[in-house]
């Protein structure tokens, strides 16, 4: 029996039947050539298997059964069962039928079910990581070992440990882009109605005697640039509604100037097909999609928001210093998906001498204020949460 790529479907699969065609005619399409186009089924279900076998076992080796409490200790998959929670499926029926009889009969549950699988692993450390450096140890978290497991359990992963896994895992996958040269980032603000910012300084990072507000990325005293890639998130990211009474938001666009490295929270990293990653790089993938989610996770302004916004800012504080690319190079900022509209965000880390010309040397400047930007936003009667239902004027 002998497969083409064609009725594979799968591109994983696809790519295993282009580096082992054996055969010039397809069973399942029927499809002749003098060339090879096909390889052999049983390769493929051999190479299904193995990768399969990565992330599931047996539970015969090893899970419990136990009639009276309704049999197998766990979840367990029959069969073709498997290919549901593999998300995996094809239109040759001829072709699923055969694949799907290589897998009856079979049973399935989570390898190394007994403990947590490595993605959840990391999810309830950070989740651990946030809860000691909010309330236990903000500043010496670094010598804790305290996670709630034994130090020889699988699942340990003490808060002392948690960045440096997380560096492990950004080097897995490599989740960095790059803002170019010239692109453009909005930066807005509310002040009161009668001020009227007519400078760029207005909008940069505040200056280090100013930054005395806490955000989700920078403690106060430690400016950065927080920006988005466009009006309407911009206007979102900075106003609430409910406070709007006697201000205005007015807004400005910066272009870098050279360009910038980035580590990118906002990409959708879901493999395109459960056979195209190892069981390692699944997790890592799974673990970054769930970390970005709570980064990126509302935060009210309630009086709370200093210390909720403590576990980012720590992270970023190991982003800016200590992590750096696969090339070797330190890191400008982060993108990430904003809480109001999941819309482009940046934090730059730039102060306020790094977004206006220079008159010192030092080190060169990273962002330039876009001529005739400045925007202020005319408010109606009743505030709104959308810029789009704002006028905009110069």
């Amino acid at each position: 029996m002998y497969v083409c790529e064609d009725c594979i479907e799968d591109s994983a699969l696809q790519e295993f039947v282009r580096t082992h065609l054996v055969s010039g005619e397809c069973t399942y399409c029927e499809r002749v050539s003098e060339n090879a186009i096909a390889a052999n089924l049983e390769d493929v279900l051999k190479f299904m298997d193995d990768v399969i076998s990565e992330e599931y076992d047996d539970p015969n080796e090893g899970m419990s059964y136990i009639s009276a409490e309704g049999g197998w200790q766990g979840q367990v998959l029959e069969g073709g069962e498997i290919f549901d929670e593999i998300g995996f499926g094809l239109d040759n029926e001829q072709l699923f039928d055969e694949i799907e009889a290589h897998f009856a009969g079979r049973l399935f549950c989570e390898r190394d079910h007994q403990i947590l699988n490595p993605s959840d692993r990391m999810l309830f450390a950070w989740e651990r990581f946030k809860h000691v450096v909010q309330h236990e140890r903000r500043y010496t978290f670094w010598t804790s070992h305290d996670d709630g497991e034994e130090e020889w359990h699988p699942d340990h992963l003490p808060p002392s440990h948690m960045l440096r896994e997380i560096a492990e895992i950004l080097r897995e996958i490599d989740p960095y882009t790059t803002l170019n040269n010239g692109a453009t980032i909005w930066r807005a603000r509310v002040h009161d109605s009668e001020f009227s910012p007519n400078s760029p300084k207005a909008f940069t990072s505040p200056p280090v005697e100013l930054a005395r507000q806490p955000n989700r990325m920078s403690p106060a005293g430690v400016p950065m640039f927080y920006g988005c890639a466009d009006q309407d998130t911009a206007y979102q990211e900075t106003v609430e509604p409910d406070r709007l009474k006697g201000k205005t938001v007015s807004a400005a666009c910066f272009k870098a100037l050279r360009p910038l490295r980035l580590l990118d929270l906002t990409a959708n990293r879901e493999p395109a097909s459960f056979f195209s990653v190892g069981r390692k790089e699944r997790h890592a993938i799974r673990f970054l999609q769930g970390f970005a989610k709570s980064l990126s996770q509302p935060i009210t302004r309630d009086g709370s928001q200093h210390i909720d916004y403590v576990p980012t800012q720590v992270f970023t504080e190991y982003v800016r210093y200590e992590l750096k690319t696969s090339d070797d190079n330190m890191l400008d900022g982060i993108v990430y998906n904003s809480s109001k509209n999941k819309g482009v965000c940046y934090v730059i880390f730039a102060t306020q001498e790094d977004c206006l010309p220079k008159e010192r040397h030092g080190r060169p400047q990273l962002l330039e204020y876009v001529e005739g930007s400045i925007l202020t936003i005319s408010m109606p009667s009743e505030a709104s949460s959308r810029v789009g239902e704002f006028t905009a004027i110069r």
